[in-house]
């Protein structure tokens, strides 16, 4: 896939600098005693926002979601659009189901092409961009 000419690439060198997960991966086990219970914090794997509209998606080699995230993801407020995408491969990014919340419960996953997922992600992207901005539909806090 030929990308955009000013697309920022991830510029880690492992042969150079070492392995990116040993040395950058954030490791929020040291903040596990902060939460009560089994509760941890989780990272966002790809998140956009146009015209004050979200997209978050979490990227899973499988259809595995520990509960606590499953839950995370449902409570995200109503202007997110939340998708769970399965990606065996991250090196290719080659999606193959995909679950979408929907009346704030995640829906069964379905298969999907990466064409397909490409191509929701552009119909997200036109949607949001044509509605009104959404500081201006949320009323004043």
């Amino acid at each position: 896939m030929k990308l955009p000419p000013n697309f920022g690439r991830f510029r880690w060198d492992c042969e150079r600098h070492g392995c990116y997960a040993e040395k950058c991966r954030l490791r929020f086990e040291f903040f596990a005693d902060c939460f009560p219970g089994h509760m941890s914090m989780t990272d966002r794997d790809g998140s956009i926002e146009i015209n004050g509209y979200y997209l978050l998606i979490e990227f899973k080699h499988s259809r595995s979601l520990p509960q606590g995230q499953r839950l995370y993801l449902e409570r995200q407020p109503p202007e997110y659009t939340v998708a769970v995408a399965t990606c065996p491969d991250c090196r290719t990014m080659e999606v193959t189901e995909v679950a979408v919340r929907e009346n704030g419960k995640l829906g069964e996953f379905k298969p999907c092409t990466m064409q397909q997922f490409r191509r929701r992600l552009q119909n997200w992207a036109t949607w949001a961009q044509n509605q009104r901005p959404a500081w201006e539909v949320r009323p004043a806090a």
